[in-house]
C-alpha cells in the first residue's frame, strides 16, 4: 500500500469536505491497519515515521473501529520509532504537536510534486540542483549491445529523485518545526547527493559494517572529484 498516497487523499478529501470519499478511504485504512496489527505488514526503523504519520492521521476519526485500531498500531510501531529516533539523533518526538504534524504533511503533499530538475528558458528552476543535474546528465547507461540506453537513464534519474523524496518525507513528516519549501529542497538535495555518492562509492563501503567517519570522508572526496570532472 502507498501510505503517502493515502495521506494525500486524506487531506484532499478532508479539505473538500467529501465525507463519502473519506469514509471509503478510512475503510481501506482500517484493513491496512489490521494487516499491520496481525503481522501481515511489518514496520522497520527506517519506515517507522511513515507508519507513525499514517496511523496518527487516521486515528483522528469518528470511525471507532479505525480509531481503536490506529491507537493500538501507534503503540506497536513506537519501538521502531524509538529506534529511528536513536539512530538519527532525534529526541523530540514527544514534543510533536498535532498542528505541526498536519502542517508538515500538508506541505509535503505539495512539495513532493516539485521536480528538482525542472528547466526554464534560463536553466534550472531550482539552481541549487545544478551540480546534480550536470552530473546525472553525464551518466551513460550502456545496454548489452553497447548502445546508450536513454530510457534506462530516464528511469535511473526518476528512481534517484523518488528515493530521495521518500527519505525526505520520512524525516520531515516528523519534524518538530514547520517546514517550508526552502527546507524541503535543501533536505531533498542532500538526500539525492547522498544516494548518488553511495551508488558511485558502493565498492568502497565495507559490506555489513557501519559507515564510519573515515569512510564518509572518502566518499565525499569521491563525489567532489566527480563534480570537478564536469565543471
Amino acid at each position: 500500500m502507498d501510505q503517502i498516497a493515502f495521506l494525500k487523499q486524506h487531506k484532499e478529501f478532508s479539505d473538500a469536505g467529501d465525507m463519502a470519499a473519506l469514509a471509503g478511504l478510512e475503510e481501506q485504512a482500517l484493513t491496512h491497519t489490521y494487516e499491520f496489527l496481525n503481522g501481515e505488514i511489518a514496520a522497520e526503523p527506517e519506515t517507522a515515521p511513515l507508519f507513525y504519520s499514517f496511523f496518527r492521521t487516521f486515528s483522528d476519526t469518528k470511525n471507532k473501529d479505525l480509531k481503536t485500531a490506529c491507537e493500538k498500531a501507534l503503540e506497536k510501531v513506537q519501538p521502531f520509532l524509538d529506534q529511528f529516533d536513536e539512530e538519527n539523533g532525534l529526541t523530540r518526538l514527544d514534543d510533536l504537536t498535532k498542528s505541526v504534524v498536519e502542517h508538515n504533511l500538508a506541505a509535503l503533499s505539495v512539495y513532493e510534486q516539485l521536480n528538482p530538475f525542472e528547466t526554464t528558458g534560463k536553466g534550472l528552476k531550482f539552481s541549487e540542483f545544478e551540480d546534480l543535474f550536470r552530473l546525472t546528465s553525464e551518466i551513460d547507461i550502456i545496454d548489452s549491445d553497447g548502445i546508450n540506453n536513454k530510457q534506462a537513464h530516464t528511469n535511473f534519474v526518476e528512481t534517484l529523485i523518488d528515493t530521495a523524496k521518500l527519505q525526505t518525507f520520512l524525516s520531515q513528516s516528523l519534524s518538530d518545526k514547520k517546514i517550508d519549501e526552502r527546507i524541503y529542497l535543501s533536505d531533498l538535495r542532500r538526500n539525492m547527493e547522498k544516494d548518488l555518492v553511495l551508488m558511485f562509492a558502493a565498492d568502497k563501503i565495507p559490506v555489513g559494517d557501519p559507515i564510519d567517519d573515515e569512510t564518509k570522508n572518502k566518499i565525499e572526496a569521491e563525489y567532489q572529484k566527480l563534480l570537478e570532472t564536469i565543471r
